[in-house]
């Protein structure tokens, strides 16, 4: 007699393929995922261990601190002496730094202090017959928040190859002496913005990808980041959100630019490329925004917006093509990054409406892989914070109810009668299925005999055959 059971689809954690350094940061439900871009910092070699000695000092008597500091294995502690009115720390040492490169430079570094002491951080350029190019550029004079680490960053309004990071005690009195203050994260970038401070010389550029199957022609990629540093209206940067990846000439990548202040979705398809974009877009270092790119068949729309605000959308032909492989926050073919975290990614295996994208984009509450049976991949969701794993239905550990039935005759194998013939291909199947409903199955599909599976029998489907005229049969093998 058939019974009814009920059909689940196989899912589970995927890792990536990871390299530079992955980091984590808050976007907005939870952790995202952070890729960097590669560097070089300048001064690490100076930095934060007992070689705190070679920082020029001005009013000030340094020590090296290994009880305390952000990262590595402690950090220079200062107190201001008394000796001078406007102490200083000079980076790396009191001479210009022949950096090797003629670039705009950034300097950052991060201080902890008891108390609300004013600082603020001057760079210098010269060129290589040392003369002065521009001015000094500086920071804003920041007070400092006792009790916390507080960030202050310089960026040079002009390029040169030498140059000398400063940081000034401002406004100090005899009240002020004896204070201390710990200084840690000393980095210096041949960039006109900071990268996330990196605790070695050179951090080569980050990768978090994921292989997958070819899922086809409809999809939809939704997600939410922070635009990163690189977007500053001087810097004029790229932020990417992601990249569905086949060959350097087969790939699908959004972004947003702002020297062009758009939003842009670009597809290397067959000529012509598909090159999209929401103009008029001005998105800030730091700004929450939601991303969605949507392919249906021959049609490719890109939305956007930052949190708060309205959706804005494009749309263009576009022509079929398939990928294996997705890069989070970077853009591998046009070596862009997010420099920024991203959190709830999450692939679709259907193209969404414009509805429905606005749905997600209002939901308070985050998606994830069991928000809807059509997501097939999630990233940086709550099941996943604080790895760089994804949920996928390309790997197996979990059960999805699917919300569907099917009406089966089950046949016990491994009786008094003997075993299955070993000429079925499916030797190690423990009972066969039949009955109209075995149509509705697939292989790898699971199969129960309720939706508790905590005491339900459990089966998982081998793979089918099929006789003509007759029907299909299934071979299962019982969990």
């Amino acid at each position: 007699m058939p019974s009814t059971h009920h059909l689940y689809e196989r899912y589970g954690y995927l890792s990536p393929s990871e390299s530079g350094e992955i980091l984590y940061a808050p976007v907005k439900n939870g952790l995202g995922v952070q890729v960097n871009q590669g560097t070089t910092n300048q001064v690490y070699s100076f930095d934060a261990t007992a070689d705190y000695a070679t920082f020029n000092l001005t009013g000030l008597t340094g020590y090296y601190d290994p009880y305390f500091g952000m990262i590595g294995v402690g950090c220079p502690r200062y107190t201001i002496n008394g000796t001078s009115p406007n102490p200083t720390i000079k980076f790396p040492s009191a001479d210009y730094f022949q950096s090797g490169s003629d670039t705009y430079k950034t300097g950052q570094l991060a201080i902890w202090s008891e108390y609300p002491l004013q600082m603020r951080l001057d760079i210098q350029l010269q060129n290589d017959s040392n003369t002065q190019i521009g001015g000094v550029d500086s920071s804003s004079v920041i007070t400092l928040v006792p009790y916390k680490w507080n960030d202050i960053v310089v960026t040079t309004t002009a390029n040169s190859t030498k140059f000398l990071l400063t940081l000034n005690v401002v406004n100090t009195s005899s009240a002020d002496y004896g204070k201390k203050f710990w200084v840690d994260n000393i980095q210096v970038e041949n960039f006109r913005y900071p990268t996330s401070p990196y605790n070695g010389v050179t951090r080569v550029a980050g990768e978090c990808s994921f292989s997958v199957p070819n899922w086809g022609a409809d999809y939809t990629v939704t997600g939410w980041t922070k635009i990163g540093p690189q977007c500053s209206t001087a810097a004029g940067g790229t932020h990417s959100f992601f990249t569905l990846y086949k060959t350097n000439t087969s790939y699908a990548t959004m972004r947003y630019q702002e020297g062009s202040t758009r939003v842009n979705a670009f597809k290397d398809d067959t000529d012509p490329n598909t090159d999209l974009s929401i103009s008029n877009t001005d998105y800030n270092p730091g700004d929450l925004v939601f991303f969605a790119l949507v392919h249906n068949a021959n049609n490719l729309t890109v939305y956007t917006a930052k949190s708060g605000g309205a959706i804005t959308t494009a749309t263009a032909n576009t022509d079929w093509e398939g990928f294996d492989k997705i890069y989070i926050g970077s853009d591998p073919v046009n070596s862009n990054f997010a420099n920024s975290p991203i959190e709830q990614f999450l692939y679709w295996d259907e193209a969404l409406t414009q509805s429905e994208i606005e749905t997600v984009f209002n939901s308070a509450n985050a998606y994830d892989f069991t928000s809807d049976k059509r997501i097939i991949l999630s990233f940086s969701t709550p099941l996943t914070y604080g790895t760089s794993k994804a949920l996928s239905t390309s790997s197996t550990g979990f059960f999805r109810y699917l919300d569907r039935t099917a009406s089966l005759d089950l046949v016990p194998l491994g009786t008094s009668a003997g075993t299955i013939s070993t000429t079925t291909g499916f030797s190690s199947a423990t009972h066969i299925a039949y009955g109209a409903d075995v149509e509705k199955l697939a292989k790898d599909m699971v199969v129960t005999s309720g939706t508790n599976l905590s005491n339900a029998i459990v089966y998982r489907v081998l793979g089918l055959k099929n006789s003509h005229g007759v029907g299909e049969v299934a071979y299962l093998i019982k969990s």
